[in-house]
């Protein structure tokens, strides 16, 4: 039986990202992962607000979790003589999105979002290939990801499939995040 995660996970999977191949490509990439985390907070505060039950308590924890990710990242840019964009407009498109869902729509549209953010994440070989690029202290958020968003993910499975009376406007914001996602990174690196 397809399941809303798998079927999510399937749409997330559907979709072809752009692939780092200069230090350019990895700044761009590192200014908008910047602003989504950013906005992460605040998108989950909203969450909080918006929600009740199991699924408020989710929101709470995971706001806990993702506590000074941003400036973490912001930190290892620095390493990197980088720093993060004022403002991300490529950023404020993705996640304003959410902000539509949260205030006209309701709170289960985030957990597509977060899908797309976690679902896929990025694998500790090419943290790795990383590391050796441009050092592991530049690289610590990203390792932390890497290493915790593939149980996060499975937790954030196990919520969806909760909420299957939520599956459509789960999968569609978890597609249209990750469409959102690739057209704006690839953009980025064509422009780096």
């Amino acid at each position: 039986m397809m399941t809303p995660s798998i079927v999510t996970a399937d749409l997330i999977c559907s979709v072809s990202m752009p692939k780092m191949e200069t230090r350019a490509h990895f700044i761009a990439f590192l200014k908008f992962v910047h602003g989504l985390m950013r906005a992460s907070g605040p998108l989950l505060e909203l969450a909080v607000e918006r929600s009740s039950g199991a699924l408020r308590e989710y929101y709470k924890a995971h706001l806990a979790e993702e506590k000074d990710h941003a400036d973490w990242l912001a930190e290892d840019m620095e390493l990197l003589s980088e720093a993060p964009s004022q403002i991300d407009h490529a950023a404020a498109a993705t996640a304003g999105a959410q902000y539509y869902y949260l205030r006209h729509v309701g709170p289960h549209a985030l957990l597509g979002y977060m899908a797309a953010m976690e679902f896929r994440p990025m694998s500790l070989a090419d943290v790795e290939s990383l590391e050796t690029l441009y050092g592991a202290p530049a690289i610590r958020t990203l390792r932390y990801h890497a290493t915790h968003d593939p149980e996060h993910a499975k937790e954030l499975a196990r919520v969806i499939d909760e909420h299957a009376k939520f599956a459509d406007i789960i999968c569609y914001s978890a597609f249209v995040t990750t469409r959102m996602l690739a057209f704006y990174l690839d953009e980025r690196m064509r422009h780096a």
